[in-house]
């Protein structure tokens, strides 16, 4: 068998719980699992064994850990079927191979990224098949097992997997490999008293009228244990209409809630049943199939099979009559169980190969865009016909042309202000996916079947690739004349333009259009242009005349009105002055405060690796080592959704660079004093600054630093000995950097770094003791004789440096950078005690320490080297200081005064969130509401203030006000793998700060970049914020 080479995941479900993660050597499957997740590992999910991420001959797979008691007897004969090729199907899980311990077996899976019962209990989040799709697979992956006289027995939510294959797949799992741990093989499922039980228990899946042991009171027997049946065919079936309706109803049991579910299975009561609709595609198979076995010998799982067949492919309805377009017509429709639009396109329309290949390709960029205001693009069939093409689509109740119309009494929208904003959001989308749509107008909006109602832009059949200029080339006028901007029209009439030599367009022409469909929708049905016998040329002549007598007889209280008027002037002005579409959100946003909430967005990056995620201290630009490489989202400004951030071209390399250890931007946070004329005296604001180099570490030991966004290479150096896991930047001196190593068994080294630009950027100048003209960028190392843990600067020569004694020394620098010494040791309470964390506050200059056994906080002052405050926190795991926001002017001992200047947020290995407050009278730990049930990883405030975020290793993040200590947003994120939260900052304190934090977890095709903003949203399923 070949060596299986794991990289473990720490797992609370069945896969990807990214906790953390470590590469193994070559030397077996065990090596580099720590006693503290094996554990975890183990008390997790009754019966499944361990999960790990891990390669096997070279290519990603899961690793699944099994205790050799937990194995059925007749397991290898299970795993032969697989390696063999005997079960060989796209809806079964492959086993690909085995290695074993003393105590263990440890299989190589075919890699999944996430649990039915995930899906359904909203922590996985990825893409998934169509309802008819997902039962359909489901079923027939349990039908391949029956057909080759094999039941499976065990089938929960637990064992249908989500594949990481595209496209997605439903996996039958747990097939023959592992039973119970806590039951003896043969005599029955024992639930331990001390595991808490969920739906995934297989109990729940069994009929207990088919159990070869029956009770009149359901499978329960006195001694708390559950008799197995056998696997049969009948039970497989009964376990399949149960997993169908709890996918369809999201996590409900046809027979009802867990304390009553076995009770109604034994009396035949599916109570829950009634809840989906009798018409519904699957409802007369999920009834059957839950029923008891027919005596006849009838297979209700074949025959539910072949009806899910036959609800799969594109059935047209052409007296559904619902439009048509320049390009085809448009009919009503069912795929895959689904009404939809389907537009009927006849190749005769295309006059070219080349026309015919144009239309391809753009349906392509239509299949590959996926937001909340674009309509979906289903399926595209050229198999039907030879002379039609067809586009399944997303079915909408109308167009906003039908709303502003009256056509429909059934439209129902939400605010003015909301559905412009959703116009604005999925053009500008558009835009960030490089494409320009070229058919702005009331038709091709259209509104959503489903609540909450939303806004979709539709018909792509004129957009057209654009340059990273934002223009595109032109070979004939396209669009819609009374929605066209001028320059565009313009063109048209210009008799010296050649239609093969047309001047090159912009994406501001989608912003004119747009700022007429605002227009429009405003006044239900209005062009602001004018009507049609003066509209062109008015257009042409910038005389918006409809806008200005609807301006005008606007009053002063329509500030929301008055406002989006003013927005819409700017949009249908002249090229030169039309703003654009990311301003246009921007000044939108404040409109919507009540609409704004926490909300989870998320983007696959291809590859499946450690990603370090972090924003720039002062532009909306997102950085993401994947691999030995830095990528780059950006957008125009932080309200812009992460949705809509464009990938750049800009990709950062540098030779012979292993996979990238650390990442982090030079800041410079700085206090500046600012006159307030309302209050008539100065004040004192935090700004943040720079963010013009980039510095990594690579597992090598190098330490690379790139200017941005030029992407040169300031520096490249090996001096560290392995894994640079610690950059820190001096935020006084922006040229200057601390790295730490970590190499287990070695002294650490802190290697202090010093890069100049000169005016071409191309360049780094060392300054040190050597003369000026010295090449190398090394100032000084430092060596510890016990282990470096962490370093913060404290000054713009000094820094302070945290051991793994518990010691805290001060470094301080030369004015010439050419020599480093230290200057000052904080007295040790306790060797033992581990430093593990240092932060620096600069507008009061104290400095705080976390030690790890100890568990004590401590608050220094550099003036005295004394300890100020202390305090012991059970079971610290990490701790974050808020920021004090507040507007001050008070000098620095004053503000050591001020309580708001001492708040510290501290997690636990309980899963408590603590508040310490030195400065309050009781100065007692106040805990905060019990919303974590498992460690800690993460607390981390917002750049003001206003937000605290923690994370557990359960994957479990809350957003709390800083204002009354409640959470604000609770969500899972299936696979966090990050140990950081990085936020974009801000330097507003209104309800329009574009607050958002990055994060990392592994994605269903790769590595993921998540990010949680505080967004526009449509939804009202989580708590408003309360704003401090």
């Amino acid at each position: 068998m070949g060596k299986l080479n794991c990289w473990i995941v720490a797992n609370n479900a069945l896969l990807l719980h990214c906790a953390f993660l470590t590469e193994t050597a070559d030397c077996g499957p065990y090596l580099g699992l720590t006693e503290r997740y094996v554990a975890e590992d183990l008390l997790d999910d009754l019966g499944y064994g361990a999960v790990h991420r891990g390669v096997w001959k070279g290519k990603p797979v899961a690793i699944r850990r099994i205790d050799k008691s937990h194995c059925f007897p007749n397991w290898k004969e299970s795993f032969d079927r697989h390696f063999n090729g005997t079960l060989d199907s796209d809806n079964v899980l492959k086993v690909f191979d085995f290695e074993e311990d003393s105590s263990c077996r440890y299989f190589a899976l075919e890699l999944f990224g996430g649990t039915l019962e995930q899906f359904c209990n909203h922590q996985y989040r990825g893409s998934m098949p169509s309802d008819a799709q997902v039962l359909y697979q489901i079923a027939k992956g349990v039908d391949y097992l029956h057909k080759r006289g094999l039941a499976h027995g065990r089938l929960n939510p637990k064992a249908i997997l989500i594949s990481q294959s595209h496209p997605v797949k439903m996996k039958v799992s747990d097939f023959g490999l592992c039973q119970f741990k806590d039951c003896p093989s043969d005599s029955g499922l024992t639930v331990s008293s001390d595991v808490k039980e969920d739906l995934s228990h297989p109990k729940y899946w069994i009929n207990s009228r088919l159990s070869r042991k029956r009770k009149s009171k359901g499978l329960a027997n006195s001694d708390n244990t559950f008799s197995t049946p056998t696997a049969t065919v009948h039970g497989d079936t009964f376990a399949v209409g149960c997993l169908f309706f709890y996918f369809l109803k999201k996590g409900l049991h046809p027979f009802g809630e867990r304390e009553s579910i076995l009770n109604n299975i034994s009396k035949k009561k599916s109570i829950n049943l009634k809840k989906l609709d009798k018409t519904h595609f699957a409802f007369d198979s999920i009834k059957k199939l839950i029923q008891d076995p027919p005596t006849d010998g009838t297979q209700h799982l074949s025959i539910a099979l072949v009806k899910l067949e036959n609800v799969l492919p594109l059935r047209i309805d052409e007296n559904k009559f619902y439009g048509r377009g320049k390009f085809g017509i448009v009919y009503g429709g069912t795929y895959e169980g689904n009404p939809v639009a389907v537009k009927k396109i006849s190749i005769d329309v295309f006059t070219s190969e080349d026309e015919l290949k144009q239309m391809q390709r753009e349906v392509e960029g239509h299949g590959q865009m996926n937001h909340e205001n674009v309509l979906k693009l289903l399926h595209f069939d050229d198999m039907i016909s030879s002379s039609f093409r067809y586009l399944i689509l997303e079915l909408c109740a109308g167009t906003l042309t039908h709303y502003c119309e009256k056509k429909s009494e059934e439209l129902k929208l939400p605010s003015d202000e909301l559905v412009l904003y959703q116009i604005a959001n999925g053009l500008h989308y558009i835009h960030s996916r490089n494409l320009v749509h070229r058919d702005v107008k009331p038709d091709n909006i259209l509104i959503s079947m489903t609540p909450p109602t939303k806004i979709k832009l539709s018909d792509f059949g004129l957009c057209k690739k654009v340059s990273h200029q934002e223009t595109f080339s032109q070979s004939g006028l396209k669009g819609t004349m009374n929605w066209m901007a001028p320059e565009m029209i313009e063109i048209m009439n210009d008799p010296e333009n050649q239609m093969e030599q047309l001047p090159h367009g912009t994406i501001g022409s989608d912003t004119f259009s747009a700022g007429c469909v605002f227009f429009y929708f405003l006044t239900r049905g209005k062009h602001p242009f004018g009507k049609s016998h003066h509209l062109l040329t008015n257009i042409l002549e910038a005389k918006p005349v409809e806008l200005e007598i609807f301006e005008q007889n606007l009053q002063k209280e329509d500030s929301g009105k008055l406002r989006i008027c003013h927005i819409i002037k700017n949009m249908i002005c002249i090229k030169e002055k039309r703003i654009a579409l990311p301003d246009v959100i921007e000044q939108l946003t404040p409109l919507l405060i009540a609409h704004r909430q926490f909300k989870e967005t998320e983007r696959v990056i291809p590859g499946y690796d450690k990603v370090a995620c972090l924003f720039n201290p002062t532009k909306p630009v997102l950085a993401c080592s994947v691999k030995h490489e830095v990528i780059f989202f950006t957008a125009a400004n932080g309200f812009i959704p992460f949705s809509n951030w464009k990938q750049s071209e800009l990709k950062l390399q540098a030779e012979n660079t292993n996979k990238i250890t650390a990442l982090q931007w030079n800041v410079s946070f700085f206090n500046v004093a600012i006159f307030f004329p309302d209050l008539g005296k100065y004040s004192r604001q935090n700004f943040c600054s720079d963010g013009n180099q980039l510095a990594a570490g690579d597992r090598n030991g190098d330490v690379i630093v790139w200017s941005y966004p030029a992407g040169n290479i300031l520096f490249q150096m090996n001096q560290h000995l392995k894994d640079v896991t610690t950059i820190e930047w001096n935020p006084s001196r922006l040229d200057v950097l601390a790295t730490i190593d970590r190499v287990s068994g070695e002294k650490k080294r802190i290697t202090l770094y010093y890069c100049k630009m000169q005016s071409m950027g191309k360049k780094c100048l060392l300054w040190n003791s050597s003369p000026s003209d010295s090449t190398t960028n090394l100032l000084w190392t430092i060596e510890g004789e016990n282990d470096i843990m962490c370093a913060k600067w404290i000054s713009k020569n000094q820094i302070a440096l945290g051991f793994r004694n518990g010691v805290i020394k001060i470094w301080e620098i030369n004015s010439s950078l050419t020599k480093a010494s230290c200057t000052a040791t904080f007295p040790v309470d306790d060797p033992t005690n581990s430093l593990e964390d240092l932060q620096w506050n600069e507008n009061i200059r104290y400095l705080v320490s976390r030690s790890s056994q100890g568990e004590v906080i401590r608050i220094w002052s550099t003036d005295s080297e004394k300890c100020i405050y202390k305090t012991r926190v059970f079971k610290c795991s990490n701790f974050a200081w808020r920021p004090n926001k507040k507007v001050t002017d008070e000098s620095e001992v004053d503000r050591r005064k001020l309580p708001q200047s001492f708040i510290f947020a501290c997690g636990t290995a309980d899963g408590d969130v603590l508040i310490w407050n030195p400065l309050e009278n009781d100065e007692k730990l106040r805990t905060l509401t019990r919303q974590h049930s498992k460690p800690l990883v993460l607390v981390v405030f917002s750049p003001d203030g206003r937000f605290l975020a923690s994370a557990d290793t359960n994957n479990k993040i809350i957003v709390w006000s800083t204002k009354t200590w409640d959470p604000v947003f609770i969500t899972r994120s299936p696979s966090l793998y990050s140990l950081k939260f990085s936020w974009l900052f801000t330097t507003s304190s209104t309800d329009a700060s574009g607050y958002k934090f990055a994060f990392y977890t592994y994605g269903i095709y790769g590595s993921t970049v998540k990010v949680i903003e505080y967004a526009i949203t449509e939804t009202n399923d989580v708590q408003q914020p309360s704003v401090g």
